[in-house]
């Protein structure tokens, strides 16, 4: 006789309460996509060339107009959280400070990894 594990999927905030609490650190290196805490690939030097080149040409693209965000959590639904290489987001001003965290500002999100996109279609080889 087999038993069915019960999921369970996070929201945005509870993930963050998370971090928050200490339960999930930085060394972690998790996201939440879909509601579930799934484990980022570690960063090799192909990787890390990858990103350091596209923030370079990205910025000097987007000048001060726009904002080039590298390996930082971006909220784009109340159960995703990714950490895509860069985005590229428009400023907006939330409460005390100026960020760039919302679905509603961005207008890239960049990953250099070969494999599968949140939408399903295949990423881009760096």
């Amino acid at each position: 006789m087999s038993h069915q594990l019960a999921r369970r999927w996070f929201t945005t905030s509870e993930y963050n309460r998370m971090a928050e609490a200490g339960i999930l650190t930085e060394d972690d290196r998790v996201e939440l996509i879909d509601g579930e805490i799934v484990a980022m690939s570690p960063i090799g030097s192909r990787h890390a060339a990858c990103v350091n080149r596209l923030n370079m040409l990205l910025s000097r693209q987007v000048g001060q107009a726009f904002i080039v965000s590298v390996q930082n959590p971006i909220t784009i639904s109340d159960y995703s959280e990714p950490e895509p290489d860069l985005a590229v987001l428009r400023w907006r001003v939330s409460g005390h400070c100026h960020c760039a965290t919302a679905i509603r500002g961005h207008l890239a999100l960049i990953s250099c990894t070969p494999e599968v996109s949140l939408t399903g279609k295949m990423r881009l080889p760096a």
